[in-house]
């Protein structure tokens, strides 16, 4: 089973992330969205990152704000996630 199969999208805006970063080349069954303290965030992959001119591409094209948020975890080193601000 997949992440975008256990967390898959749900808004029409996360449907089209998943769109945008295909385009861009990421892998839309490492894309998954969760929620934590009642907000949406965007995972990809294992906690890796997303390129900013990426980040951007979204930007332009959808009528949502990425927030990157990132901290250290002592097996993995520096995790990523991104809210979803709508």
């Amino acid at each position: 089973m997949t992440y975008a199969e256990m967390y898959p999208a749900v808004y029409p805006w996360e449907h089209k992330i998943v769109l945008l970063l295909g385009m861009q080349g990421y892998n839309k069954h490492h894309i998954h969205f969760r929620i934590s303290n009642n907000q949406r965030y965007l995972r990809y992959n294992y906690w890796q990152p997303i390129a900013e001119k990426d980040i951007d591409y979204i930007h332009k094209h959808c009528e949502i704000r990425l927030l990157e948020d990132s901290w250290e975890e002592d097996e993995k080193g520096t995790v990523f996630s991104y809210d979803i601000i709508t």
